[in-house]
């Protein structure tokens, strides 16, 4: 069965990879995670339960001599 990829995923930007720790908050849930990697597009985030798409959370991410970045 084929899904119409060619086995290389296009992206518009590119992306950096990177294993850096962050929390996620979900209503009032807060949970660890990890962002895999990152782009001026979005993010690849490695998290301990599903997040649906266009689900609405804020990611607060711990950056080496920079402190933390927030985004939504």
């Amino acid at each position: 069965m084929s899904s119409g990829r060619t086995g290389k995923e296009r992206r518009k930007t590119p992306r950096g990879a990177c294993r850096l720790p962050c929390s996620v908050l979900r209503g009032r849930e807060r949970l660890r995670a990890r962002v895999l990697d990152v782009s001026e597009g979005g993010l690849c985030l490695l998290s301990p339960v599903w997040l649906k798409a266009k689900q609405q959370f804020e990611i607060t991410i711990d950056v080496p001599g920079a402190g933390q970045s927030r985004v939504r």
